[in-house]
Parts: C-alpha cells; sequence; structure tokens
C-alpha cells in the first residue's frame, strides 16, 4: 500500500510483501513504535475494501499511461518510463530549475533535481484527471515557450 495512492500521503504510512525470514530482520530494526494508532487504524480500514484499491490502482496506471503517452510528443521533455505514480521527466534544451519555477508559477509543484545522475530533471506526480490535464496544459507551454 503506498499511502500516496490513497490521498493520504500525510498519514505516512505503508507495507512491505517479503520473505518472512527478511520481514523477521526488517522487524527488529524498526522501532517498537514506528507507527502511530491513528495510522494503524487507517491502514486496517483501507486494506478492508479491496475494491478501493484495486478502483484506486487502476486510475492510478491509467493516468499514469495518459500522462506517458501524452509527454512523449512534446520536443523538449522526455519522460521517463515508471511503474510508480509519479514521472521522472528529463529536461532537453533548458535549465530545469527554469521549468521547476514556471510549474510553481502556475501552482503546480514538481520536485526538481540538480544531482549528478538527474541533471535537468524533475518529478511530477500522477493526480486526478482534472489536475494531470492541467500539469499536461502547462508542459505543452512550456515545450513550445523558449525559458
Amino acid at each position: 500500500m503506498n499511502s500516496k495512492v490513497f490521498s493520504i500521503a500525510g498519514i505516512r504510512i505503508g507495507y512491505i510483501i517479503a520473505n518472512p525470514e527478511i520481514a523477521l530482520q526488517i522487524d527488529k530494526a524498526k522501532p517498537l513504535f514506528s507507527i502511530g494508532i491513528l495510522q494503524k487504524t487507517i491502514g486496517e480500514e483501507i486494506l478492508k475494501n479491496r475494491e478501493y484499491i484495486k478502483d484506486v490502482a487502476k486510475s492510478v496506471i491509467r493516468e499514469r499511461e495518459l500522462m506517458f503517452n501524452e509527454i512523449k510528443k512534446l520536443k523538449n521533455i522526455v519522460p521517463i518510463p515508471s511503474k510508480t505514480n509519479f514521472f521522472l521527466l528529463k529536461i532537453l534544451n533548458n535549465d530545469a530549475s527554469k521549468v521547476f519555477y514556471f510549474l510553481k508559477e502556475n501552482k503546480i509543484l514538481v520536485r526538481h533535481f540538480n544531482i549528478p545522475g538527474l541533471k535537468n530533471t524533475i518529478r511530477v506526480s500522477i493526480g486526478t484527471p482534472e489536475e494531470n490535464k492541467y500539469v499536461l496544459e502547462n508542459l505543452r507551454k512550456l515545450d513550445n515557450l523558449q525559458l
């Protein structure tokens, strides 16, 4: 489970599926009270509704594919394939910090990376269909501008 998928990112909860021996070792390393009662209760309630989990996952996958295919059409922005709820976008012929600030001015928050291996890269999360449409509109504008 990923807390971001369920629009509860602030809760900061997740789980791991692992070999029992590995899970035992991880359990030994985690703090005694690694999550609070609120996180535990919310996690348990979400897991009770498997259909909701499936619907949310399908929506994220559908939106991710749509976003990827639309971003691939741009000239100066290259999406890096992802199986997560975000994309890394390589900014060509431009400074990613300018892209970051352009998007921020348009109320779109992304993560800008300026470290070896991720130079001129930003991370864009998958949102609702409406949010994704707005992000795509702004990426298209950006692709046509010379920032």
